[in-house]
């Protein structure tokens, strides 16, 4: 003999699991999208830093550009000067008459042995010798070709950090006459720089190709001398850099180890690259302050989420205990058979009373998931422009999950609430049932168009009105028509038929051409929470209550349900509800409204 105490269980364990499949599953679909937007928004924060960058070491690359073309036409000038005078060409005279570049604060020239020759500086030039310095050292046996920036140095005339801009002067029969040389001041190298809103921890940078700071400006530094001559080598920047060449790549600053999104540009094809350094915490700043608001609101969701799962599995699993508690009861009732009517009694007292209280649970069960909806319509509204319109989709897809769940909330109320016996009706006597229908039937059309499935409406007219709830009469065709439409293969067509049955109930007949039931899958179906074991029905959505629910609603107006299918070939569903008393279901007007609307 089978346990009897065994079926509760075993129903409340497959109810649990379907809770928290569907929690998961809902839960799964919000941190994804969670995770989505998030990782989104911190993309679109580096390539607008990324895009920021490139644009001002553009810009500042075309500005060094320029001053260095300067110096080099004034170099070409005082070259020929000098090759004309055989390397004894007065410079502190020619600088009477012409401006030396934007930025220098000397011309100098360097005979072959290091020492100074004449300079823009005084007419007699003390023979300073310059020998030791790298400017001069790299043109002694002529392989460097062109204009060399030298490493920052302390002038001897000056007295302040220069940068050596220098080139190779040569005689005519190409015999060494010695070196030219521009010191500029490292502020000089870039006047933009003073225009440019820079963060409190951003930079720009000069630096050679030999990964040394020529000249580095900040917020506190707008001289560019902090920082100068410290090496940036062994950071992700390739070694060769073509001529314009530009790329950009993430690392701690070398002077202040502040992680910065740096962006560099080559200055056409001298030995100098711009480099600008963008705070990275800086940058991504407004999107983690909208990852933590989406996270905020995600998580409150959540917890809502998993409290109303453990509460619907604690009441599902309190039920099956009842059941199995009045399951023994019988089985032992059954056994002795003693005081039978007063068990009897007992037992349907304690299935009403468990009823009842799920019945009246509904402000405990609604009050979380309208807190999920109404904090997803406050994404959706969007209030502050916080979001953006994909985040807004994200939040939209929330509030249909939640919509959803709300769905199978009221449909496991209504059916508790019938099992205790409180269910109330709003019975109008004079209810048109074709008008339902056309209204049924439209609302699902767009759905039906949707799956590629045709809705039709069959009307056998007169049809008699019916006494009943028109909301429930709606509820029960929406069911069995949203069943019909979701199981029906595309391109079939559902059929939802309207007649007289015979003198006392009208039938509601709802008919399509899906996979069938048989008779043992009919008995599944009719169960709550029960889907036939299919292929096809697992793939499809549901919560397994539609069905049961229909036929409990009709039962309670006094009809009946009943289902007609073979596999393969289609479902008839047949409602019979009874007709209103003492009206003129014949008359003339009712007729010829009737006949318009079909």
């Amino acid at each position: 003999m089978p346990d009897a105490t065994a079926e509760p269980r075993r129903r409340a364990n497959s109810i649990a699991a379907a809770i928290v499949i569907f929690g998961g599953v809902v839960l799964l679909f919000m941190w994804t999208l969670t995770a989505e937007s998030i990782f989104a928004a911190r993309q679109a924060a580096m390539e607008r830093t990324q895009a920021e960058g490139r644009n001002l070491a553009l810009a500042f690359a075309a500005e060094a550009t320029r001053i260095l073309d300067d110096v080099v036409r004034a170099g070409d000038l005082v070259t020929a000067h000098i090759r004309d005078s055989h390397g004894n060409f007065d410079l502190y005279g020619w600088s009477r008459e012409a401006a030396l570049p934007w930025g220098t604060m000397q011309a100098t020239f360097i005979g072959p042995d290091g020492k100074v020759v004449s300079s823009t500086v005084e007419a007699d030039t003390e023979p300073v010798d310059l020998s030791d310095r790298e400017h001069f050292q790299i043109h002694l046996d002529g392989t460097y070709q062109g204009l060399f920036v030298g490493k920052p140095v302390f002038g001897r005339v000056w007295r302040q950090p220069l940068i050596p801009i220098t080139r190779r002067i040569d005689a005519k029969d190409g015999r060494f006459l010695g070196v030219l040389v521009f010191p500029v001041n490292p502020g000089s190298l870039s006047r933009l720089h003073k225009l440019v809103d820079l963060g409190p921890r951003d930079i720009i940078a000069l630096e050679g190709l030999d990964n040394v700071i020529r000249a580095r400006f900040t917020r506190d530094s707008p001289d560019g001398t902090k920082g100068i001559g410290r090496s940036v080598a062994g950071g992700p920047r390739p070694s060769v850099i073509p001529e314009n060449g530009e790329g950009s790549h993430i690392r701690a600053g070398v002077v202040d180890g502040v992680p910065r999104l740096y962006s560099y540009r080559r200055v056409g094809s001298y030995p100098l690259i711009v480099t600008v350094g963008l705070d990275l915490e800086a940058a991504l700043a407004p999107a983690r302050r909208d990852a933590f608001v989406i996270v905020s609101m995600v998580g409150l969701a959540t917890l809502l989420l998993v409290l109303l799962d453990f509460y619907l599995i604690r009441q599902t699993r309190l039920r099956a205990a009842h059941e199995t508690e009045l399951a023994e009861e019988r089985r032992k009732l059954q056994a002795t058979n003693v005081e039978l009517s007063e068990s009897k009694e007992r037992a349907e007292a304690g299935s009403r009373a468990k009823s009842t209280f799920l019945a009246n649970m509904s402000h405990e069960l609604r009050t979380p998931l309208n807190a999920i909806l109404g904090f997803s319509e406050m994404l959706m509204g969007n209030h502050g422009g916080i979001l953006r319109p994909k985040q807004r989709d994200y939040a939209e897809s929330i509030h249909r999950s939640g919509t959803h769940l709300l769905t199978v909330i009221n449909d496991i109320l209504d059916l508790a609430k019938i099992e205790a016996g409180r269910f109330e009706l709003r019975r109008i006597d004079r209810l048109w049932p074709d008008e339902v229908a056309r209204e049924c039937v439209e609302l699902l059309r767009e759905r039906a168009a949707a799956r590629q499935v045709a809705i039709a409406l069959d009307l056998e007219m007169p049809v008699s009105p019916i006494n009943a709830d028109a909301g429930r009469v709606k509820q029960i065709l929406l069911n069995l028509l949203d069943n019909a439409i979701k199981f029906s293969p595309a391109g079939e067509t559902v059929t939802l038929t309207v007649r007289d049955a015979d003198a006392n109930t009208v039938a509601l007949i709802v008919a399509d051409h899906g996979p069938g039931m048989a008779a043992e899958e009919i008995l599944v179906a009719r169960q709550p929470f029960s889907q036939i074991d299919n292929r096809l029905a697992r793939s499809h959505e549901g919560s397994g209550l539609g069905l049961p629910l229909a036929e409990r609603l009709a039962e309670v107006h006094g009809g009946s349900l009943q289902i007609e299918s073979e596999k393969g070939r289609g479902t008839r569903v047949i409602v019979r509800l009874p007709q209103g008393r003492g009206l003129d279901t014949a008359s003339p007007l009712r007729e010829t409204a009737a006949a318009g609307g079909a």
